[in-house]
């Protein structure tokens, strides 16, 4: 019966270190994948940004509503 035990243990104790390592195996492949991902999606995707514009569109006080552009509107396509 002690062997059974001594069986069991060393069993759980292998299959523990295969899921670490197939967890391990997923996460990396994951991250790859995202890093993929953004270099096809986002990376090539510029946006210009005019700074005077901006500074204009964050310094608005609460009385003065800020202008629209072509750009505000979904429609404006």
């Amino acid at each position: 019966m002690r062997n059974r035990g001594f069986f069991n243990e060393r069993f759980a104790k292998a299959n523990r270190v295969m899921l670490v390592r197939e967890l391990a195996v997923v996460l990396v492949l994951k991250i790859l994948l995202i890093v993929l991902l953004w270099h096809v999606f986002i990376k090539p995707n510029k946006v210009a940004v005019d700074a005077d514009a901006m500074g204009g569109r964050i310094a608005t006080t609460v009385s003065q509503p800020p202008t629209e552009n072509k750009n505000d509107r979904l429609g404006s396509r």
